[in-house]
């Protein structure tokens, strides 16, 4: 599996994860979730606009 298609992979879990959230979800956990996808897709936009090597 390549970079992108890891970075890929990751944010459709997190979307997966956030729409599988019931109104009973506490915010606190679906703003976790939300950051946790934005994070992801900004390193994709990093790597592809970049193209680095590695991204911690």
């Amino acid at each position: 599996m390549d970079m992108v298609e890891a970075f890929l992979t990751e944010i459709e879990f997190w979307n997966d994860m956030l729409c599988n959230q019931t109104e009973e979800t506490p915010p606190e956990i679906l703003q976790r979730m939300q950051m946790a996808k934005r994070l992801a897709e900004q390193k994709l936009h990093l790597f592809s606009t970049e193209g680095l090597d590695s991204i911690n």
